[in-house]
């Protein structure tokens, strides 16, 4: 597994991507924080009431599946080092 920032051409994506964006391993509490607070601002946004809890977060990215393994499948895209 890495364990720091992916290159954009590492990953496969094309290197034309904008100065400071990254990709990375998923990071636990502290990506679930920031997740909590970009669905409310994309919710509010697009008029949407629905917020999403830290708590649900947490629910679905620490149970895996068959289909779904956290360490495996998510991936944070980062600008300048902010998910």
């Amino acid at each position: 597994m890495t364990v720091g920032p992916m290159e954009p051409s590492a990953a496969g994506l094309d290197d034309r991507l904008p100065a400071g964006f990254a990709l990375r391993p998923f990071a636990g509490d502290d990506d679930l924080r920031a997740f909590v607070g970009i669905f409310a601002a994309a919710n509010a946004a697009d008029g949407v009431e629905e917020r999403v809890t830290f708590e649900a977060l947490r629910n679905w990215a620490t149970h895996a599946t068959p289909h779904f393994d956290p360490a495996r499948d998510l991936v944070v895209a980062t600008v300048d080092e902010r998910p």
